[in-house]
């Protein structure tokens, strides 16, 4: 007696075990990309989130709870420029304690401006009348008269201030 062919199409088998392999490659490919991905991740900076976060908002704080919410008008080597309604503040980027509303993109050092070379003390110079805002929360307001490698002088009343940068949080000048 002949053995009949079994009854009964294997297409539909085999289509399935197709798609299930071509699925769990998938899947592999997927978690080396996500490896790979996260490894990349190491080497973002946040001045490169901050360089990629120009012209969109932001809210920093600093040291002493000083916070400032505004546009990122620029970012400079130590420092970045937020501009606050009728405001620019120079924010030293080592009194930043936080960051909110950043750009999840980044932008990577040989890729940014020029203007990424500016100093705290080259923005702090084209400021004009300002109110200095330290680490310890006091306030010194009155006019740029000269800034050193390290310092600011602000005319205060009838006596000029000579502020180390370090004690600075952040400068805020008029637009």
């Amino acid at each position: 007696m002949a053995q009949s062919a079994p009854s009964g199409d294997l297409g539909p088998v085999f289509d399935d075990l197709e798609q299930r392999l071509l699925g769990l490659s998938l899947e592999e490919r997927a978690a080396a990309v996500a490896e790979v991905g996260t490894a990349a991740y190491a080497d973002v900076t946040i001045a490169g989130r901050l360089h990629a976060s120009v012209g969109g908002a932001v809210a920093v704080t600093c040291l002493g709870g000083h916070r400032v919410s505004g546009v990122v008008e620029r970012v400079g080597v130590d420092c970045m420029v937020i501009v606050e309604g009728a405001y620019r503040w120079a924010v030293r980027s080592m009194t930043v304690t936080g960051l909110e509303g950043l750009s999840t993109r980044s932008i990577p050092d040989a890729a940014r401006p020029v203007t990424a070379r500016l100093s705290f003390g080259s923005v702090v110079r084209g400021l004009g009348e300002v109110v200095v805002v330290r680490v310890d929360g006091s306030r010194t307001a009155g006019r740029v008269e000269r800034v050193g490698a390290d310092f600011v002088e602000v005319q205060h009343s009838a006596h000029p201030v000579v502020i180390p940068f370090g004690a600075i949080v952040a400068v805020r000048g008029g637009r």
